[in-house]
């Protein structure tokens, strides 16, 4: 049985390796190795605790000011008011959630809403008249999210955020026209998870990333309709798969795009796609994060 499972591990390893080295060339075995080793991450200041960044070190970034470098014995500690300090999170989903550029007054739906790093700081930005649904379709990650935010959000702002777990493809037959900013962090092939946990690679086959892109697509579908004209949608995978990157935008260019435009705001990390950006561990060190901004028209 064992020798079956090899052998069977190292022949989708070795597709793997053909059908990414097929899309990124000379780059495949530097980029491989970087995805196979240990992500890096950073601790982030919980901002519901004050303005004031702690002294404890530089931030890793200028644009990212509550952002810190992780030390080995490091470990988010309840404070005083019952709140947790630090969230650790990759850099990218940082970036990924400030793209959203959440106003103070808006109605936020992250569609895909665990762990729950990026839905923190859309809490953040919420103001008194504002609204976040978090939605997590799996129970699992669900019942994780909700904890992630009951321990870093405080009771106030709590009771502006909503959480639910629904199919999001269906999410915008049922509330059309609802929110003034989407995030759609979408379900993916993962292949630096895979990478590090190999059992789970046994799963992966490039029909697994076809498959996945029809349901992305059916999520920015969803999305483009729940959204109101003018809003914002930013959808974001963490797979390194064109198939589920610029193909679902490609796509969806081709059968929606009167209903929206691409806007390509500046980001600190990453290199330009056709239809957004992409961050790879490689070269930016954190990641691989990829992520796209559309503007839903407003007739």
């Amino acid at each position: 049985m064992f020798f079956v499972v090899g052998w069977f591990l190292m022949k989708v390893l070795d597709t793997f390796d053909q059908f990414y080295g097929s899309i990124y060339h000379d780059r495949w075995s530097s980029l491989r190795s970087a995805l196979a080793e240990k992500p890096a991450q950073v601790k982030r200041f919980n901002l519901f605790l004050g303005n004031s960044y702690p002294k404890v070190s530089d931030p890793v970034a200028s644009w990212a000011l509550n952002c810190f470098s992780v030390e080995r014995t490091f470990r988010p500690q309840v404070q005083a008011c019952g709140l947790m300090d630090f969230f650790v999170m990759d850099l990218a989903s940082f970036v990924v959630a400030n793209v959203l550029e959440v106003q103070e007054n808006d109605r936020v739906l992250d569609m895909c809403a665990a762990p729950g790093g990026k839905a923190l700081i859309l809490a953040e930005k919420l103001g008194p008249n504002s609204q976040l649904v978090l939605n997590e379709l799996s129970k699992a990650r669900f019942h994780r999210l909700k904890k992630v935010l009951e321990s870093y959000v405080p009771q106030d702002v709590l009771e502006r955020i909503s959480f639910r777990s629904y199919d999001a493809t269906k999410w915008g037959i049922y509330e059309v026209g609802a929110y003034d900013r989407i995030l759609v962090d979408a379900p993916c092939s993962a292949e630096a998870h895979l990478l590090r946990n190999l059992s789970e690679m046994q799963k992966w086959s490039p029909k697994r990333s076809k498959r996945l892109a029809q349901r992305q697509y059916a999520l920015l579908c969803s999305a483009l309709l729940a959204a109101r004209p003018e809003s914002r949608i930013v959808y974001s995978t963490c797979s390194i798969s064109p198939l589920e990157n610029d193909g679902v935008l490609n796509k969806l260019k081709s059968k929606k795009g009167d209903l929206f435009e691409f806007e390509v705001p500046a980001s600190p990390l990453g290199e330009r796609t056709e239809f957004g950006w992409q961050i790879l561990p490689d070269q930016h060190q954190w990641g691989p994060m990829y992520f796209s901004t559309l503007r839903k028209l407003g007739h």
